[in-house]
């Protein structure tokens, strides 16, 4: 497996060869369903959802858990603000849940979808507003893909700058505040490499194409008729019930 998380991962699955457009639709509809998850019900649906969408991509599970370790630093912040805020367990899970299928549905999209069928994706799914105009937008929105993968490398520096500095038997505040600097610091400087990405890409006059023809980017069969309407269908009853 290559170091960088999130890595287009060249196979030719039913997931690769979906739609690139319904792909992008399918990752926002399970992104909002997880954000609403109330119930155990919720977490089930959402989880075989979860195990078909890795089945479909032909993705090894174990390269997906190992991917979600690298955000163990915000799973523990997760649990540590729930004990001090006193929450009922039921919030706990609940917030645990939400963040790993977030993160988890992020991961398989970007394992699954080109950069240039994301950017395509982005465009038309950005059709029906004025702002598709701007390619920046394209852009900025296609980069945030690479949030994960930068965030990983960040928190590889920062563990090896600050690993000398932690030990096992400090006091609990004192690890809190050590996983903090490095949660901290590691966003920041995602966000800044970012940046500097978006930079180096319009420097390169970057653009995206009106007229592809990619069979992959604008197929649309009845496995992705019947994939729409399932999601829908999730969408709702997490929502409604």
């Amino acid at each position: 497996m290559s170091n960088s998380i999130g890595k287009y991962i060249n196979e030719d699955s039913l997931a690769h060869n979906l739609n690139s457009t319904l792909k992008l639709i399918f990752l926002i509809i399970m992104l909002i369903s997880s954000i609403f998850i109330n119930s155990y019900k919720d977490v089930i649906m959402l989880f075989s959802y979860l195990i078909l969408t890795l089945v479909s991509s032909g993705i090894n599970i174990k390269i997906i858990l190992k991917e979600i370790s690298y955000f163990k630093y915000f799973i523990f912040f997760i649990i540590i603000i729930n004990i001090i805020t006193f929450s009922p367990i039921e919030i706990l899970l609940g917030d645990l849940f939400r963040f790993i299928f977030i993160i988890t549905y992020i991961l398989i999209f970007m394992h699954v979808t080109t950069i240039n069928e994301t950017m395509y994706a982005i465009g038309r799914v950005l059709d029906p507003f004025s702002i598709k105009k701007d390619s920046k937008v394209i852009l900025y929105t296609a980069l945030l893909f690479r949030i994960p993968t930068i965030y990983k490398d960040e928190l590889d520096r920062f563990n090896n700058i600050y690993k000398e500095r932690f030990n096992n038997k400090d006091s609990v505040g004192k690890k809190i505040k050590y996983y903090q600097n490095i949660i901290i610091k590691s966003f920041n400087y995602s966000i800044n490499r970012l940046n500097l990405i978006s930079i180096d890409m319009k420097l390169k006059l970057f653009g995206y194409g009106k007229s592809r023809t990619n069979y992959r980017l604008n197929k649309f069969g009845i496995k992705e008729v019947l994939l729409l309407i399932l999601n829908i269908a999730i969408l709702v009853v997490v929502i409604i019930y």
